[in-house]
């Protein structure tokens, strides 16, 4: 019996095989796809490194419509298989409204919580980043409990809402960023202002966004780790596909890579980052599962 692991995200899906024989968990390499649509192709080849096992799904989503998509091709091609949501997250959680946290945030921080200990650190507080459609920074204290965070818009989203609240700004799409930090990577060298300062309108969406994204996250984890009482020290997780992105920027722009710029200002005892952070998460908390019968979601 193969198990996957399941990451629905409004902006990507994320798919990995893992293994917990003996009590020791595995999780293998990802794969993943952007977009509302299944992308067949991609799923086909990940179904082929276990194609003669029948599989156990576990799903976290945020996104209902497409894990009904993904559900449905899986019983229409793969009708031996089975799949099962995850609703009870392993995890304490000690939040005013516990019932309205999101899977995604509290299975990320169980990944964390659980990484770390591989790790070797000895009960830290964690502060955990998921950069993505939005951006979310989540704190979990010494004794492994959730004890909430800040919700912002991701990168992607705060150049979308300029195109749509405003009658002029265009939006900058995902390929011509990335196109315009390639530019401004090669220009390091050059003036400070060239970077840092938009001589277009397009550079100042581009510089001015990724700078408030940048700028923002900072004091926010800045601030976090000031609070945060502990003697073992702060150990700050980052995931996300915002997460590559913004480093790419901050380098880009301020010649100086996220994590150091982060470490820097933070004081923080490891910055870690994770892609499969969630995916992780889900791993662990369907080995810590009680129930062993899968269930449809």
């Amino acid at each position: 019996m193969q198990l996957v692991a399941v990451d629905i995200g409004n902006s990507a899906t994320k798919l990995a095989p893992f293994d917990h024989r003996q009590g020791n968990l595995k999780v293998g390499s990802s794969r993943r796809w952007f977009g509302e649509a299944i992308d067949i192709e991609s799923f086909d080849q990940f179904c082929q490194t276990f194609d003669s096992q029948t599989a156990t799904w576990f799903f976290s989503s945020v996104h209902p419509e497409k894990q009904a998509s993904l559900i449905q091709w899986i019983n229409e091609h793969r009708p031996a298989d089975a799949t099962q949501q995850l609703n009870d997250i392993p995890i304490t959680n000690d939040t005013a409204e516990p019932d309205r946290v999101g899977r995604d945030r509290l299975l990320a921080a169980l990944g964390a919580w659980d990484l770390s200990k591989d790790l070797g650190f000895d009960k830290p507080a964690l502060v955990v980043v998921d950069a993505g459609t939005a951006v979310t920074v989540d704190w979990v204290d010494e004794q492994g409990t959730f004890r909430g965070g800040n919700i912002y818009l991701g990168a992607d989203s705060q150049f979308s809402q300029l195109e749509h609240q405003t009658a002029a700004l265009p939006n900058l799409s995902f390929a011509s960023r990335q196109q315009r930090l390639t530019e401004l990577e090669q220009q390091r060298r050059a003036p400070i202002h060239s970077t840092s300062i938009g001589r277009s309108t397009l550079d100042a969406i581009l510089v001015g966004t990724y700078q408030s994204q940048i700028g923002g996250l900072t004091h926010l984890l800045t601030t976090l780790c000031r609070q945060v009482k502990t003697e073992h020290g702060v150990v700050i997780f980052a995931t996300g596909g915002g997460w590559q992105e913004l480093d790419q920027a901050c380098q880009a722009v301020n010649q100086i890579s996220l994590r150091k710029l982060i470490r820097a200002n933070t004081g923080c005892r490891q910055l870690v980052v994770n892609a499969n952070l969630v995916l992780h998460g889900v791993a662990k908390a369907s080995m810590l599962s009680e129930s062993d019968n899968p269930r449809d979601p």
